[in-house]
């Protein structure tokens, strides 16, 4: 449910014209884009994810249309028109424009029981980039939902999973808890993760195949949406138990805690 857009500022009514901009489409002009989740009328972290999408365009070697404290002005605009509602919000930069999608942020709580994930082989170009070419991961995610899957996991052509189709790995192995951030895209919410996990859950940076991800003790994804959320079965083979290991729920709580304490505080 689109709540506002706004374009260069203004408040817009819908139309087709911009409502493109949030379907996957190879016909896109270049552009890069973040989505952004409040918390008690408050945005997680908006700097960092206006950081990162200067730093996409400078990949793409396209310059934004507007200064960064603008956009952030834009987008706290469109935060306070709907305050009371958790939001979600898509902020959309091309080579002319800033558009930004305001959408009321709909959640099934039963994702963080535990979900499937399928292994998909694909690479998105420029993974450091989070760039309107999305059909890499639109097509993979596609081809998880024909499937009944919540995720889908890409594979690259060594055999190593590097990111989930919109989201970011984390799994652990004999107590240890690892992330991979090898050709995948930076996550501001993986990144909370690990400031979550303090000196006493050190994140470990490594790689992970496709034939071990399903002999972890724990695996989960990250994405701003949702936050945490665990994976229980990956092709039909079952994570474990089947469960939410004790680590993921230590640290979805953990998460939780820090998302209040910086939107509150």
């Amino acid at each position: 449910m689109i709540l506002e857009v706004s374009k260069n500022g203004a408040f817009i009514p819908e139309s087709e014209e911009v409502l493109k901009y949030i379907h996957p489409s190879d016909e896109l002009p270049e552009g890069v884009y973040e989505s952004i989740r409040t918390y008690y009328d408050r945005p997680f972290r908006l700097k960092e994810h206006l950081k990162r999408l200067k730093h996409s365009a400078d990949l793409l070697g396209m310059k934004l249309p507007y200064d960064r404290e603008r956009i952030l002005s834009w987008t706290l605009e469109s935060i306070e028109k709907n305050k009371g509602v958790d939001q979600f919000l898509k902020v959309i930069a091309t080579a002319a424009d800033v558009l930004i999608f305001s959408r009321k942020l709909q959640l099934d709580r039963s994702i963080y029981q535990g979900v499937r994930a399928t292994l998909v082989n694909g690479i998105r170009p420029n993974p450091k980039a989070k760039s309107l070419s999305v059909m890499t991961s639109h097509e993979a995610a596609e081809q998880a939902k024909v499937g009944s899957f919540y995720e889908a996991l890409l594979v690259n052509d060594e055999g190593y999973c590097t990111e989930g189709a919109y989201s970011n790995l984390f799994w652990s192995r004999d107590g240890q808890l690892f992330t991979t951030l090898e050709s995948a895209l930076p996550g501001i919410t993986q990144q909370a993760v690990m400031d979550a996990s303090g000196n006493d859950i050190p994140v470990l940076v490594e790689r992970i195949t496709r034939d071990e991800i399903s002999r972890v003790d724990e695996l989960f994804l990250t994405k701003t949406s949702t936050g945490i959320v665990p994976i229980v079965n990956v092709d039909g083979e079952v994570i474990a138990d089947g469960k939410p290991g004790p680590l993921t729920q230590e640290l979805m709580k953990r998460l939780d805690h820090l998302t209040k304490q910086e939107c509150t505080g």
